[in-house]
């Protein structure tokens, strides 16, 4: 299985990455050669919030709110539209990313063990959106 991990910056993309290629012992490949498609939806204040925390944490003086802003615009104009390519496509999964690390890795691993046994390369695939799959168990989505 391929899978291409898309995100804005801070959603999550190496510590998810990481652990999809550990569990399902895969490695990392170019956006070109993936047949599913993972998008990490997360809101700019969410991301704003986490990378300003990463940017204390790490040291990285870098990273201040204006310079954060200015690079999840430029992802949501150059980057963000590969999503609409890879759901027309029929290969993207869509997991909440605002939620604990590990909560979403275990939502992600879950639809990727589902997933992999319905990936075609012919063709007849799906997109799935697990966005909202928390409160259709009952789950609060701010938790």
């Amino acid at each position: 299985m391929r899978i291409l991990t898309i995100a804005p910056p801070g959603a999550g993309k190496g510590t998810q990455s990481t652990l999809i290629a550990a569990h399902f012992g895969i490695p990392h490949i170019s956006s070109g050669e993936a047949h599913v498609a993972l998008y990490l939806k997360a809101d700019d204040e969410e991301l704003v919030r986490r990378l300003l925390a990463r940017a204390t944490v790490e040291h990285r003086a870098d990273d201040t709110e204006p310079t954060i802003r200015k690079r999840l615009a430029l992802y949501r104009e150059v980057t963000h539209p590969i999503v609409d390519w890879y759901d027309q496509r029929g290969i993207l999964v869509s997991v909440d990313a605002t939620r604990a690390a590990e909560e979403v890795g275990r939502e992600v691993l879950a639809a990727l063990e589902v997933i992999r046994s319905m990936v075609d390369p012919a063709g007849g695939r799906r997109s799935v959106d697990l966005t909202g799959l928390g409160s259709a168990f009952g789950q609060d989505q701010d938790s």
